[in-house]
């Protein structure tokens, strides 16, 4: 996640935004790297990071 979090940082344009989908409970993994949440009941949460600065 490191390795991923570092090329959003170098490549991926200001105001981009990433998703990703987290297994249900698992989403304090995303949370610590500045995703959000975007709940969802039935599948876990959608996570979401958006880079406003670069």
């Amino acid at each position: 996640m490191k390795k991923i979090m570092e090329f959003l940082k170098q490549y991926a344009p200001e105001g981009s935004f990433i998703g990703l989908m987290s297994a249900k409970g698992k989403e304090g993994f995303y949370l610590k790297y500045g995703f959000i949440e975007r709940p969802n009941d039935i599948y876990g949460a959608g996570m979401g990071f958006y880079k406003l600065v670069k």
